[in-house]
């Protein structure tokens, strides 16, 4: 397992390159710990929602209420 600094790649100041580690079938990136005290996670449990968009972005969304 390849461990990069602080699990990220800075490409700029507004940009990280994520590495993705495979667990069978499923994929896992690691968020930012900034990102997550910027838009104020501070909820134990969460749920994000993907979506692929047809110009092959992938969208996660972070869900606070369900």
């Amino acid at each position: 397992m390849n461990n990069l600094r602080n699990n990220g790649l800075t490409a700029s100041q507004d940009k990280i390159l994520k590495q993705k580690w495979r667990f069978g079938n499923k994929y896992l990136v690691v968020i930012d710990e900034s990102i997550i005290q910027k838009i104020g996670i501070n909820e134990n449990l969460i749920l994000v929602e993907q979506e692929l968009t047809e110009t092959n972005v992938i969208l996660l969304k972070i869900i606070k209420e369900f």
